[in-house]
């Protein structure tokens, strides 16, 4: 099981034993593991650029995908670069960004501002009508 804590803007992933849950119970503790949130762990990342910059992907069943600009602003940029650690309170959207390849994962995302960028509306997991010229990217500034 994993869950998310935010502590000053700092995303964790942490891991709770299940086992521990039973024993641990009554005594109102519990073992969890946690560690800071990079671009690797996140499922997030910046390609084709700079550590700020680049082409958005999410990894996804086992492999590394895009994210269609269709829709995409730049507060839907500042929940990705949020999510990914990186700095974000003016995040930009850049359309077209280009570069990319394979299964276009995120089309029409539509982010509030406070959920992880992979809870965020979207068409559904690879549903879009999105070609390779219109891959996302963001600045995360």
């Amino acid at each position: 099981m994993h869950i998310s804590l935010r502590q000053h803007e700092l995303k964790l992933w942490c891991t709770i034993d299940v086992s521990l849950l039973f024993r641990t119970f009554f005594s109102e503790c519990l073992l969890v593991n946690c560690r800071s949130a990079s671009v690797n762990n996140s499922g997030l990342r910046l390609a084709g650029g700079s550590e700020n910059r680049g082409r958005l992907e999410v990894y996804h069943n086992g492999e590394w995908r895009t994210v269609c600009d269709d829709a995409f602003s730049n507060a839907d940029a500042a929940v990705f670069c949020r999510s990914m650690g990186t700095p974000y309170e003016n995040a930009e959207a850049i359309a077209s960004f280009g570069g990319g390849s394979g299964p276009i994962h995120m089309d029409e995302v539509n982010c509030d501002g406070q959920q992880f960028a992979m809870f965020c509306l979207n068409r559904g997991w690879g549903v879009n009508d999105c070609g390779h010229f219109e891959h996302v990217g963001s600045n995360c500034l």
